[in-house]
């Protein structure tokens, strides 16, 4: 019995899941225009008007219509399924009636003859009236009126007054009114003579919402109130932009000399429209571009840009980029970049790019790169990247970074994995794996690669540092004493890890032709057991003797091993053989070269100022410091 039970609320859970995915009331994705909306609709015999607001409830949008032109009674019936509003509405009127979307509403208006309506009637037709808020009856001032159908649109103005002139080509007019902080709506007429409507719009309700300290950000300027977009876009222009932002409207091509002079645009209405093509003489402004736009001076472009923007002098882009972008001076990008962006000065780009760009002095990201910037003088990212920046002075990562950075001075990634850093002067890293070189300072958190430089340092890391100063935090230190053939007392530091550390030495002899000597050298070590290792060093020394008067030139190289044994933590005692090769240029009382040792080496050649000498010799030592070898 409770085995059915259970095996019952399986199934009805089951169909349950499935009953809610069918019966999901919404299939279409945000953002899809209204005519491409897909619906379902078996309707026979109805009036309709109610199959336009069947149509309504299943795609989510408002018809806007005049009454004289349809007849809601007409019993119609309409038969699809899944497929788009556009098809729907062909089915219903077949040719006789057009439509435009304006917002979230279609509005529907009859197809005449316009020869007929031109020669018939006045050229010109003149709408006007007055806006004012619906809950108060306060005029609004700075409202929108747009002809969906001319792409013409006019501003209410302190007194809520509007005034449209429009061709009289259509023997029916629709019109869209907007205004930022207020409920869009639709108005259709018909054309036979002047009208003026009033029109009240109802106020959204404006709820303030108190949002956490880390939730709060700077509102970008749009183009239009940046200085540069102030001198370019007429008022009335950028009005529309802010109001009409739900107007979608594409043309073929246009040409401009400025924002307010053009060919082939209603200017004040460009921040609506995208264009295919646009030739800007001077300096344009337009919505967005699909194809190509190019200026002699300027380009505006409020949203995106599909294709090519190519301006003389620059390029101001409040969207995104998807394509190329040139620009002979700068290019500012308000968003992200996909493709090439080329300047003949600077780029700046507040979002991603994800590309190459190529600024002949500088770019900025506000955001992170995948791919390549490439800068005659800085690269600097805000934000996690992936790829390579060359610069001529210097290249900045703010954040992570996996890829490298090749710069005439400096490179800095303040998080990531670096492939590759190359500088004239500093590298600063976060984790190298691979290399890091510069002609004086390297710095990794992690060092797992290769430090090459007169200065290196590092916290941690598997890899190995070259240079005059080597400094690992979790490395290898240690401070010796020791006695040798040609030092009988040594003091040397070391510092790097056991893999490969700097050796730096002094060495003094009181007796027996008093000299003193300094050494640097590289060496590695390597662990035999617990408490056994075995060091290999290799070092050049310079000796002066009792003549300390002036440089004498005296130098030597060895190459030394020892086994060392470790009887504490802090101390280990080695000794072992070394090999040596020396060229002594001091000359005694007899005229004959010292050696550096006290018996005679194996092997003495002359040379015109000096003799190479070969010797074998032996240390022996304490080492002082924590042994990184030791368990």
């Amino acid at each position: 019995m409770v085995a059915r039970f259970l095996l019952l609320l399986t199934f009805a859970f089951a169909a349950s899941l499935v009953g809610a995915e069918k019966s999901n009331p919404n299939p279409n994705p945000a953002g899809t225009k209204i005519v491409n909306r897909i619906i379902s609709v078996d309707v026979k015999n109805k009036p309709l008007g109610g199959v336009l607001k069947l149509i309504e409830q299943k795609a989510y949008f408002k018809f806007s219509y005049n009454a004289d032109i349809l007849d809601e009674a007409q019993l119609v019936s309409l038969l699809i399924e899944k497929q788009t509003v556009a098809y729907a509405l062909k089915q219903l009127f077949n040719e006789s009636i057009r439509y435009k979307e304006a917002g979230n509403h279609i509005i529907l208006l009859k197809n005449d003859d316009v020869k007929a309506i031109v020669e018939d009637k006045n050229d010109t037709y003149y709408f006007s009236g007055k806006i004012t808020d619906a809950t108060t009856g306060a005029p609004i001032s700075g409202a929108s009126i747009y002809d969906v159908e001319a792409r013409q649109a006019s501003v209410s103005d302190a007194n809520g007054n509007y005034h449209l002139i429009l061709p009289k080509t259509e023997s029916m007019h629709g019109f869209y009114f907007s205004k930022l902080g207020y409920y869009d709506t639709t108005l259709v007429v018909i054309a036979t003579i002047s009208l003026e409507n009033s029109i009240a719009l109802s106020p959204m309700d404006h709820t303030i919402e108190k949002l956490p300290s880390a939730g709060v950000q700077l509102i970008e300027k749009p183009i239009e109130e940046r200085p540069i977009g102030k001198q370019f876009v007429p008022e009335e222009t950028y009005i529309h932009s802010e109001n009409l932002k739900a107007i979608q409207e594409t043309r073929a091509a246009q040409i401009s000399f400025l924002p307010s002079i053009g060919i082939g645009s209603n200017l004040s209405t460009n921040g609506l429209i995208v264009n295919h093509f646009s030739l800007n003489v001077l300096a344009g402004y337009s919505n967005g571009v699909a194809g190509c736009e190019i200026g002699g001076i300027l380009n505006l472009t409020k949203n995106d840009v599909n294709g090519a923007q190519i301006g003389g002098i620059g390029n101001l882009v409040g969207g995104k980029i998807y394509g190329v972008q040139v620009g002979g001076i700068s290019n500012v990008v308000l968003n992200d970049i996909r493709g090439v962006q080329v300047g003949g000065i600077n780029n700046l780009v507040r979002g991603h790019v994800e590309g190459v760009q190529i600024g002949g002095i500088s770019n900025m990201i506000s955001g992170g790169f995948d791919g390549l910037q490439l800068a005659g003088i800085n690269n600097f990212a805000r934000r996690s990247s992936n790829g390579f920046q060359i610069a001529g002075i210097n290249n900045v990562v703010a954040d992570t970074l996996y890829g490298g950075q090749i710069a005439g001075i400096g490179n800095w990634a303040r998080r990531g994995v670096n492939s590759c850093q190359i500088s004239g002067f500093v590298n600063l890293a976060y984790v190298n794996q691979g290399a890091q070189i510069t002609g004086f300072y390297n710095y990794a958190n992690v060092n797992d690669g290769v430090q090459i430089g007169i200065v290196n340092s590092s916290l941690s890391g598997k890899g190995v540092a070259i240079g005059l100063v080597s400094f690992c935090k979790e490395g290898y230190r240690a401070t010796e004493i020791s006695a040798n053939e040609v030092f009988p007392i040594n003091l040397i530091f070391k510092s790097g890890v056991n893999k490969l550390y700097n050796t730096y030495s002094f060495g003094i002899h009181f007796v027996d032709r008093p000299r003193i000597g300094v050494g640097l050298g590289l060496g590695n070590k390597t662990k035999l057991g617990k408490r056994l290792s075995i060091t290999t060093e290799l070092s050049a020394h310079l000796v002066q003797f009792d003549n300390f008067d002036s440089f004498q030139g005296n130098s030597f190289y060895r190459i030394a091993t020892s086994l060392d044994i470790r009887l504490a933590k802090w101390l280990t005692f080695y000794l072992g053989p070394d090999f040596n090769f020396g060229t002594s240029r001091y000359l005694n009382d007899e005229g004959i070269y010292t050696t550096f040792i006290n018996y005679e080496p194996f092997s003495r050649i002359d040379n015109e100022d000096s003799e190479f000498q070969y010797w074998f010799g032996a240390q022996v030592g304490l080492r002082f410091g924590i042994d990184r070898n030791a368990d």
